[in-house]
């Protein structure tokens, strides 16, 4: 199913990925599976114009830009 969707990358989570995690769930409290995701952004350097998310805790993330669905 994700194959047919455009601009969509799989990263892998290997230590870069593991070690940006652990820093961002240690510096904003994150959850593990976000952490991942916004990691995995973050270290494959993805062109993010912004990261739609219901998660309160996310809007805090500045590595990124974050943006709450109902801002949008």
């Amino acid at each position: 199913m994700f194959t047919h969707f455009p601009n969509l990358s799989i990263v892998p989570v290997d230590n870069s990925v593991a070690e940006q995690a652990a820093f961002l769930r240690g510096k904003y409290g994150l959850r593990t599976p976000d952490a991942i995701v916004v990691a995995s952004a973050i270290v494959s350097q993805a062109e993010v114009l912004v990261f739609v998310t219901y998660d309160l805790r996310l809007e805090q993330v500045e590595e990124i830009p974050c943006r709450l669905i109902h801002q949008i």
